[in-house]
């Protein structure tokens, strides 16, 4: 086997419901492996008895068809349930993200985002990139990635994760601190916006600090310009409901942003390894 014939370094996974309609994030996945020399790996956990075969083979020519260099299908057998056979999966396999959809309007999805999106986020080895409602077709390639800060810990985590995806895609960075309409923000609090941006690795982030009540919204704001943007957040994971619910805040951006939100939990802790431009013709 010759280099041309490897599969390219590092895949993008993608959880495949075969009961429900093509996921949108499919679309996302491909675009950004196509960006980033990435292989789409789509997998399915059917119900017992239930094959996948069909709608893997569709999904697998659709993620070529979007500019995946590579995509394969992989069917997974969940006795135990779709979110350990996911999370065992994305642990044996190391994917670089799990890219998926959560979708939901009402007043319960508006708190869950799903009850297998929220799942795997919250115990994912590798962060997750969320496909939500508001997503516009066609999105990609990603141009900017927005990570969230306000100076606690996860925030910090969502940013390392955004700067080394940010490598990765060519893409640049944004720092995007988020104040209440009454908050002041001294001369300190500046300085250390700019002092995290020159520890940020690689391209020099753009700062940006905004005003807003609900900062979600004023999340979503920023990221809505333009078909290019994602954001990352950190998500919380200990607690009664860590399985289910993402966070206030992750949760409503999720919902409400027109862009895919990158989804940092505590468990993602293994850094991206950079990009080789290599690509498959076998996987193709």
């Amino acid at each position: 086997m010759t280099s041309a014939d490897l599969p390219p370094p590092g895949m993008l996974t993608v959880p495949l419901d075969p009961l429900a309609p093509p996921t949108p994030a499919l679309a996302v996945a491909a675009a950004l492996a196509g960006q980033a020399g990435l292989a789409v790996e789509v997998v399915a956990v059917p119900p017992v008895g239930l094959p996948a075969g069909a709608e893997l083979d569709a999904a697998v020519a659709a993620a070529r068809a979007a500019g995946a260099p590579a995509a394969l299908g992989v069917e997974l057998g969940g006795p135990g349930g779709v979110v350990p056979a996911l999370i065992g999966h994305v642990a044996d396999g190391d994917p670089l993200l799990v890219c998926m959809a959560a979708r939901g309007r009402g007043a319960l999805d508006d708190l869950r985002l799903g009850s297998v999106s929220a799942g795997v986020v919250h115990r994912s080895p590798v962060p997750v990139l969320l496909v939500g409602p508001g997503v516009r077709p066609g999105w990609g390639p990603a141009r900017l990635v927005v990570a969230c800060v306000d100076g606690s810990e996860r925030s910090e985590r969502a940013l390392t994760a955004a700067a080394r995806l940010a490598q990765r895609l060519a893409a640049d960075v944004m720092l995007l601190r988020v104040y209440g309409d009454g908050d002041v923000v001294d001369r300190a609090e500046l300085a250390g916006l700019r002092d995290l941006a020159a520890r940020t690795p690689g391209r020099r982030p753009q700062l940006a600090v905004i005003h807003d009540d609900d900062p979600a919204a004023g999340i979503a704001r920023v990221a809505d310009p333009g078909p290019h943007t994602l954001v990352a957040v950190g998500t919380r994971g200990h607690g009664v409901l860590a399985t289910a619910v993402l966070g206030s805040v992750a949760r409503r951006v999720t919902r409400l942003a027109a862009c895919p939100v990158l989804a940092v939990p505590p468990t993602a802790g293994r850094p991206l390894p950079p990009r080789i431009t290599r690509h498959a013709t076998a996987w193709a």
